[in-house]
């Protein structure tokens, strides 16, 4: 269930929303999900982002 290596390079963008569902299953914990199962360089600052935009979207 790991998502796809190339949108790890393009953490910067939109391609986040395609993380906040499998983050979200990992750890109730956004910026402490499992990086060592996801294996993507930048893991925090993908995961905090990825909680940063998801809690956006829930506004």
């Amino acid at each position: 269930m790991n998502p796809p290596n190339e949108l790890a390079q393009e953490f910067h963008g939109y391609v986040l929303t395609e993380y906040l569902y499998w983050v979200n299953m990992v750890s109730t914990d956004f910026c402490y999900a499992n990086y060592t199962k996801m294996n993507l360089v930048k893991l925090t600052e993908l995961t905090c982002l990825s909680r940063y935009k998801y809690n956006l979207n829930q506004l």
